[in-house]
């Protein structure tokens, strides 16, 4: 497993499912699921090269986000949320915050 991981870190997954291919000769549904998994994104974890940009790795940012934007904003004291609606309420912050408000107008309008 360690070695596993150290593969990961140099961003090298696809050695690791083939690795797993060779160790699950006999493989279920479940294992070719996730080896499938590590084929198709292997060029998203490509960690060595996010370390060295000194990017973020991990999913703390993300988790902070959800924490801050949607439990305190939406998830006040006595509010009460229909889900499809505070659904809508997110997209159309997201589209005001990320200044693509005159797209989601203009494609409203259409």
């Amino acid at each position: 497993m360690k070695k596993f991981l150290n593969w990961f870190w140099d961003g090298q997954a696809g050695k690791v499912a083939q690795s797993c291919r060779k160790i699950f000769k006999y493989s279920n549904e479940l294992t070719d699921r996730y080896m499938a998994y590590l084929e198709k994104h292997e060029k998203r974890m490509q960690y060595a090269d996010y370390k060295a940009d000194n990017l973020m790795c991990g999913s703390g940012i993300i988790e902070s986000g959800v924490r801050r934007i949607i439990n305190l904003r939406f998830k006040n004291t006595s509010a009460f949320w229909d889900k499809p609606a505070v659904e809508k309420l997110y997209f159309l912050r997201a589209a005001l915050l990320s200044k693509r408000w005159d797209t989601v107008i203009q494609n409203l309008a259409r």
